[in-house]
């Protein structure tokens, strides 16, 4: 697994090579139409990665670190009375009736539980909002962006449902997979791969219908990029409820978890894309065998 990490972290910088790269290819197209519409874009760019990346990352390590799991079991009952004593200070904040638990940990079960809607909610509208815009996007740059910002803001909405944050250790190694994140959805490897795939299918009614293998290499791309979204969700969720853990592995989500977690955020979103895309490849069929007919 170590040896694994290494090689992942040594991918990670040849994907972020083809990220710039990108970012070039962009500036490049923009500036060949005009040299100040170019100069405009990427002062906008500028501005939202201050605006929506480095204010949020700087808000993000403002909260208190109160929420880090331990690793010794003598000491989990000290820490659940604490966290079990701030979470009804948060929740009360809120309005809401909460009933009275003589058992520490049971408490502390309940407690999420009135927490759990509002981190759905967080996680669905992030990860959605994610999926559809890097399903329109064709640019790795511009996926990379929208990747960073969406993580890094949904990050600073789950430590403020919380009203507090995990240590600076566990901060960094959640940002980390940030960073893979960015890396592997802003390179777009998933969205090559499909259209690889797609022009060695050699089915003549596909190689016909022209944008049929782009739209389905970006529901796919998009899907990817919402999966490695999800995952900084529930792992950074994972960090903020877990009281003890007796290893890291406990942290980590599987993949099961996040792939049929993805699926039902993003579901509906992939059911409009099929009928959008059901509805203009009908339509091209339908002329490209009105022209066959006419030829013959």
């Amino acid at each position: 697994m170590k040896y694994i990490k290494r090689i992942l972290w040594i991918l990670s910088l040849f994907f972020i090579y083809l990220i710039f790269k990108e970012a070039v290819i962009l500036y490049s197209a923009v500036k060949s139409l005009n040299i100040y519409l170019a100069y405009t874009i990427f002062g906008l760019f500028g501005f939202s990665v201050i605006w929506f990346i480095l204010i949020p990352i700087i808000k993000l390590f403002s909260f208190r670190a109160l929420f880090s799991p331990i690793e010794n079991p003598d000491k989990l009952e000290k820490n659940l009375i604490k966290r079990n004593k701030h979470l009804r200070l948060v929740l009360n904040s809120k309005n809401m009736e909460l009933e009275p638990i003589d058992d520490t940990g049971e408490e502390y079960k309940y407690l999420l539980t009135k927490l759990d809607p509002s981190l759905k909610a967080i996680r669905e509208r992030y990860v959605s909002q994610l999926f559809i815009s890097t399903s329109v996007s064709q640019n790795g740059f511009l996926d990379a962006i929208l990747i960073l910002s969406s993580s890094v803001n949904m990050i600073k909405e789950i430590f403020k449902t919380f009203n507090g944050r995990v240590s600076n250790r566990y901060v960094f190694i959640i940002l980390k997979k940030v960073y893979i994140s960015v890396a592997i959805g802003g390179s777009e490897i998933v969205e090559s791969s499909v259209e690889e795939l797609f022009s060695k299918l050699g089915s003549e009614v596909l190689n016909k219908v022209p944008g049929l293998n782009i739209l389905t290499g970006s529901i796919a791309d998009g899907f990817v990029n919402a999966a490695l979204l999800t995952r900084v969700a529930l792992l950074t969720e994972n960090y903020c409820k877990l009281a003890y853990i007796s290893s890291d592995k406990e942290l980590f989500p599987g993949t099961k978890l996040i792939v049929n977690t993805t699926k039902h955020i993003v579901k509906g979103s992939i059911d409009m894309f099929k009928r959008s895309g059901a509805e203009k490849k009908g339509n091209i069929i339908q002329k490209w065998l009105g022209k066959k007919e006419g030829n013959n």
